[in-house]
């Protein structure tokens, strides 16, 4: 009997087993060692322990991110739900004056406040359906083989630490920025370290509590930039407690340079990704070690 791939959705692969004849003198057949890989993947991946998983996602995309993001998530075998609303094209001034200073609003929609949006959205959703707690990604995030496990450690260590605070938790995932732990800080066995700042918005998990809190605050006080921003500014505030994953499993593609940014003008391709390949390296293998 051999294993088939018959198709894959979501992160959930079904197969089928396919007969078929064997000779009384012929040797068993091997699968190839690639298909060997990804079966033993398949025994060995863990499931991911939380709740929901969003991405943030352009309804209007050409389909080149969603194909990516779709097979990043069913290579990690991880279940997902896109948050297309808060396009450009969804957003006005009566809604964007909820969440934006006076200054945006005046100016339009723009792809940041757009993603922004999308974020909010997402908490929303958190908050209308008491969802305990998400992970969520941008659609460009390309995830280390070793993400699933990572992740699912990060979730004990905050049951099992009593310093910290799971309703106050925001665990950044990526390495957004080329910031990391520092070699002196490390502890062995340890993957959550306290940091008063964020590494953008790519990457992170955030309990239903401090989705509200993150919402309500920004009713309050508006965006006047990205929502990574907003983030940075309620951990100087001590309104949410900053934890990055060390290592960082999760890199976004239009930061390294293999795939082309929607908000800024970081150029994309073979120079970008040598250059960014170069500093990862020496930030965190020498300036950080």
């Amino acid at each position: 009997m051999s294993l088939r791939v018959l198709s894959a959705h979501r992160g959930k692969l079904f197969f089928s087993h396919h007969a078929r004849p064997s000779h009384p003198h012929s040797e068993p057949q091997q699968n190839p060692p690639t298909t060997r890989r990804f079966l033993l993947s398949l025994q060995t991946m863990e499931k991911l322990n939380v709740p929901a998983v969003y991405i943030v996602h352009v309804r209007a995309d050409d389909g080149k991110r969603r194909k990516f993001i779709t097979a990043e998530m069913q290579r990690h075998h991880i279940d997902f739900e896109f948050m297309l609303d808060g396009d450009m094209s969804d957003m006005n001034a009566d809604n964007m004056a909820c969440f934006f200073t006076p200054n945006l609003v005046q100016n339009g929609p723009t792809p940041r406040e757009s993603c922004a949006y999308k974020h909010l959205l997402i908490y929303k959703k958190m908050i209308d359906e008491r969802v305990p707690a998400a992970l969520i990604f941008e659609d460009d995030a390309f995830l280390a083989p070793e993400f699933n496990a990572v992740f699912n450690a990060t979730m004990r260590e905050i049951q099992e630490r009593p310093d910290i605070d799971p309703n106050r938790a925001f665990i950044s995932y990526e390495n957004s920025g080329l910031r990391f732990v520092s070699k002196k800080e490390k502890i062995h066995g340890q993957h959550l370290y306290k940091s008063n700042q964020t590494r953008c918005a790519g990457a992170y998990y955030i309990p239903l509590e401090l989705a509200e809190r993150i919402y309500n605050f920004t009713l309050q006080h508006p965006c006047n930039f990205g929502i990574d921003w907003q983030h940075k500014l309620m951990a100087e505030q001590n309104e949410l407690d900053v934890y990055w994953c060390e290592p960082a499993v999760v890199e976004q593609g239009s930061h390294n340079g293999k795939l082309p940014t929607l908000l800024d003008d970081k150029k994309h391709g073979i120079l970008r990704q040598i250059s960014w390949g170069l500093q990862r390296f020496y930030k965190r293998y020498i300036l950080h070690h």
